[in-house]
């Protein structure tokens, strides 16, 4: 009789003792730290116990302690919670009745060193290169010549034409992101008109002479801007995985306008310089986004996202011309007609759709 008791003794203490290989993991929740397996049953599994999940290499990647038990589904909370992010679905779990599974026979060192190496992983940190096209939160307004009558005088020789100059036609830049920190980021765009045509479409030609047709001023318009932004996560994306995230911040954009005006002349196929004007403006605004981002492989990702900026205040606006126009003498101030006539200023709002590739830290 005590060799049969102590027999069942041996048997109870040998199943709790040993790590129990589990079902697959079925489903993952990285920012609650929590991963599902499902079971057959769960008659054996109590809450309190430690797990560790083995990738398909049989490399442990995270461990923590048993939460929740249902007659089906073990839920498990990871230590420290970033680490649920390096568990996928079919990931293998084995549980121990007593203590964490620090390290698994058939892991060996090699996997311990590799479970650090990926928890280090794990922390959130990632940067982007982006571009976004879309509306600048400025525009100025392409400029056209207006010739002046025979004996005028006191007219504006300037005039401000119905075609702005606000779509970001190329962008670039990169963007460093932290879970606990937000988004911080930096971007230069060229900007073109905002009927999307590329070529000499920033090149405007007018009338110089109203008694000789085969004079013209041409103005040629170039547009950039730098950017500088930081957005804060109202909803974080998960770390190591990507998906959702909504941010809000501020965006300061330094914008520069500078147009080129020639005169030419058809007669003799002669041109020379008629004015020209450099304008700079910085737009503070208010900027709100989404973005989502998925994992390709361990370390890189691809994503889209959308982005609201609302201009609140203008910031320095300076502006330098030089006329050389022998109608000058005909308007009170020319260099202010031209000024006036590129309107620099900030637009009511912007709109901005960022692509983008990014690699984990």
């Amino acid at each position: 009789m005590i060799r049969k008791s102590w027999f069942f003794i041996f048997l109870v203490l040998t199943f709790f003792a040993r790590p129990a290989l589990a079902q697959k993991v079925s489903k993952v929740l990285p920012e609650k730290g929590w991963v599902l397996v499902t079971f057959e049953s769960t008659a054996t599994i109590k809450a309190g116990q430690f797990a560790c999940f083995l990738d398909d290499g049989n490399t442990t990647v995270a461990c923590g302690k048993i939460v929740k038990v249902s007659t089906t589904v073990v839920v498990v909370k990871t230590s420290p919670v970033g680490s649920a992010a390096q568990v996928k679905p079919g990931f293998k779990m084995q549980i121990s009745a007593t203590q964490p599974l620090a390290s698994v026979a058939d892991v060996g060192a090699s996997g311990v060193a590799a479970e650090k190496g990926k928890k280090k992983k794990s922390g959130g940190y990632s940067v982007r290169l982006v571009t976004a096209p879309g509306l600048g939160v400025f525009s100025v307004a392409k400029v056209g010549y207006v010739p002046p009558a025979l004996g005028a005088s006191g007219v504006s020789l300037w005039e401000t034409t119905n075609k702005r100059i606000n779509v970001e036609k190329i962008s670039a830049g990169i963007e460093f992101l932290s879970r606990n920190w937000g988004q911080f980021g930096v971007r230069y765009a060229v900007y073109g008109d905002s009927e999307m045509k590329f070529s000499k479409a920033l090149a405007l030609q007018t009338d110089y002479d109203v008694t000789n047709r085969q004079k013209y001023v041409e103005a040629s318009h170039t547009v950039s801007a730098f950017s500088g932004y930081y957005n804060y996560f109202f909803k974080k994306p998960a770390a190591g995985i990507g998906g959702l995230a909504l941010s809000g911040g501020l965006d300061l954009t330094a914008s520069t306008a500078q147009v080129d005006a020639s005169l030419h002349d058809d007669a003799d196929s002669s041109n020379s310089s008629l004015a020209s004007i450099k304008s700079s403006l910085s737009v503070l605004s208010l900027q709100v986004g989404a973005d989502y981002g998925f994992q390709i492989g361990k370390s890189f990702g691809l994503g889209v996202g959308i982005r609201a900026l609302l201009p609140v205040a203008e910031l320095g606006l300076t502006q330098t011309t030089t006329i050389t126009d022998a109608n000058s003498s005909k308007s009170s101030d020319e260099s202010a007609d031209l000024m006036k006539a590129l309107d620099h200023k900030k637009s009511s709002f912007g709109l901005l759709i960022p692509v983008f590739v990014s690699m984990s830290l």
